[in-house]
């Protein structure tokens, strides 16, 4: 569980310097990209809210999962594997580009890069606790239907 409480601190780290901005690069977006903006931010948020609802009381911040929650591969979860780093993901960017922040931009791609390091982890202990994991990961993609594997 330390590690756990380690990669959740971490996290809302990269929250705190995304919201904080200490370096600020910027960009003008102009109306077109505003809207784009706009558009792969509201998808974001959708991305968030969407699993949250579903995963309900199986819902935790930490990598592990809760005693007793079954695996939901349903809905949004047969499209991808974690929704909710994508969603926040995409929130991030399309903020970003709304803002026309180049620093912002960064911090979500080093995010992104620090979720996709916290899934292996996060990885390792659904499939400790769900027998099916490995076969429901081997069709079903991380981050981006899109992207296999």
């Amino acid at each position: 569980m330390v590690k756990d409480r380690i990669l959740v601190f971490i996290q809302l780290v990269f929250f705190a310097v995304y919201i904080w901005e200490p370096w600020q690069y910027s960009f003008q977006p102009g109306i077109a990209g505003r809207l784009v903006g706009i558009l792969i931010g509201v998808i974001g948020v959708i991305l968030v809210w969407w699993p949250i609802l579903q995963l309900r009381r199986n819902l935790t911040m930490n990598p592990t999962p809760k005693t007793g929650s079954h695996l939901i591969t349903t809905g949004i979860f047969a499209c991808m594997r974690h929704p909710i780093y994508t969603g926040v993901f995409l929130t991030c960017v399309g903020f970003a580009i709304f803002q026309g922040s180049i620093t912002r931009m960064v911090i979500s791609i080093l995010l992104l890069l620090f979720f996709d390091r916290k899934t292996v982890y996060e990885e390792k202990k659904l499939k400790l606790a769900f027998s099916e994991y490995e076969k429901y990961a081997a069709h079903t993609s991380k981050f981006f239907p899109f992207l296999k594997k």
